[in-house]
């Protein structure tokens, strides 16, 4: 429903307080994969309303409720893993279609391009940019509340992103939002977390300065570390 219908107001209606339960109480995705894809499906349905990433942020927001800390300490965690897995597969995703696009494409075994399958693949990955803009702005907006700070920077300290996500301009847009916000966070806790989680193991820090995986701003988020 979520993908055949994801504009329709009933189904938004009928999967809110499904999806609300699922992040409130989920204890182990792992266990229950289709339901995280359920969740992720959902969050794409929202992201294809009318001032979709908007809409987006305003779930999200929402999960956290209007008190300075949010109730449901299982709400931050499940929405990263959440994330963190749809970016994973949008990548995933986007090396195949690269590589249909960058291989020959023939109509009818007669040796021609198919313009028809190129225009598709490109479609293709227009939508997986959007995807990858959709879950990335949901990191963005947990970055704004303070009580969920601490355990974002936690959960990204690794660098959970594999390395072709590191230099994708809408993505690292942003990441660049969430380091700053991190590193502007006066607890040592949360801006300690930019640094890497282990000796000879890089962090955001590492990431950003000039010659860094992700250092493509002129050094501005680096500065601002």
């Amino acid at each position: 429903h979520c993908k055949n219908s994801p504009r329709s107001n009933l189904v938004i209606e009928m999967f809110t307080p499904v999806v609300q339960r699922i992040l409130k109480h989920n204890m182990d995705f792992g266990k229950y994969p289709r339901m995280r894809m359920f969740v992720q499906d959902y969050i794409l349905a929202l992201n294809s309303q009318n001032e979709g990433l908007k809409v987006v942020q305003n779930f999200v927001t929402s999960m956290h409720g209007p008190a300075s800390t949010c109730p449901h300490p299982r709400v931050l965690p499940n929405l990263v893993s959440v994330c963190l897995s749809a970016i994973y597969s949008c990548f995933e995703e986007r090396q195949r279609e690269l590589s249909t696009l960058c291989g020959p494409v023939l109509c009818g075994g007669g040796g021609a391009p198919c313009v028809g399958d190129k225009n598709s693949l490109n479609r293709s990955l227009q939508d997986l940019e959007e995807k990858v803009q959709c879950f990335a702005a949901i990191f963005s907006t947990m970055c704004v509340f303070e009580d969920w700070r601490p355990g974002l920077g936690s959960l990204l300290q690794p660098i959970p992103f594999p390395d072709e996500a590191l230099s994708h301009d809408k993505l690292l847009a942003y990441l660049r939002d969430v380091t700053a916000q991190l590193a502007a966070d006066p607890r040592c806790a949360v801006h300690l977390s930019l640094l890497g989680i282990r000796e000879n193991k890089e962090g955001w820090f590492q990431l950003f300065c000039p010659g860094g995986l992700c250092a493509n701003d002129e050094g501005d988020t680096f500065l601002a570390m």
